[in-house]
């Protein structure tokens, strides 16, 4: 009867590892599967991209020829970029990009659950590129950066490559954007303001977007505190989650 118990035992045990050993094997297939980073060369203008630890990039191709890209969290588009649309990148767009990440962290990283990012790039001769930037099942993570560090990938990324196109708008990070320096004046942030309101696309977050814009160049002009900001930037992320 001991011996029945033992075997019981050790086979539950056998399918547990091998259980185990194939979801490491799924989530390894994904990252090979996918480019794992890139890397932007400002000088040549050149996008790589690169799999798992690679020094040499897997491919290579000018950042203009990019035609379209998503960036996915989890199975979910979260921000959509087309050459053809009249879709601006903006601050409040930045806002939005923080409350998705921000909403996706207090999901609790159970034991099956699984969490990730990816950035599917689609350049002019309609090949499609899929970089994971993220891959995390559980309490493993699969890719080297943390969710915060992906997050701020994202961002720069988006900034990036809205520089590179017609349709730029907001505060970039880099030194050559000038909408929210100090030094712009109020009828340049309002001019491109209007610009924007303009061209942006008539969703429900689209409107989110341009009255954080909007908030966040009242801020910039002296009109509002840095509480009623806060205040009214709580209001709207508000309302982005009821929707």
């Amino acid at each position: 009867m001991t011996g029945q118990i033992f075997a019981l035992f050790f086979i539950l045990f056998l399918l547990l590892l091998l259980m185990s050993v194939r979801r490491r094997r799924s989530m390894e297939n994904i990252l090979r599967s996918t480019f794992s980073h890139y890397r932007y060369n400002k000088d040549t203008n050149q996008l790589s991209l690169f799999t798992n630890e690679q020094v040499t990039p897997d491919r290579s191709f000018a950042i203009d020829t990019i035609s379209h890209y998503q960036i996915i969290l989890n199975k979910k588009i979260i921000y959509s970029f087309s050459n053809d649309s009249c879709q601006y990148f903006s601050q409040g767009t930045v806002e939005l990009l923080k409350q998705r990440f921000s909403s996706e962290l207090r999901h609790k990283m159970i034991e099956n659950r699984i969490r990730k990012v990816y950035l599917v790039i689609t350049v002019t001769n309609r090949k499609k590129y899929t970089v994971c930037l993220y891959l995390r099942k559980g309490n493993q993570r699969y890719t080297r950066k943390h969710f915060d560090q992906v997050l701020e990938d994202v961002i720069n990324w988006c900034w990036l490559t809205a520089k590179k196109s017609k349709y730029i708008a907001g505060n970039s990070p880099s030194k050559e954007t000038t909408k929210y320096k100090e030094n712009t004046s109020s009828a340049d942030l309002a001019r491109l303001a209007a610009i924007e309101e303009k061209h942006i696309q008539k969703s429900n977050d689209s409107h989110l977007i341009n009255q954080l814009d909007k908030l966040i160049t009242l801020k910039q002009q002296g009109h509002l505190t840095e509480e009623e900001f806060n205040l009214a930037k709580a209001k709207l992320l508000n309302e982005l989650n009821s929707n």
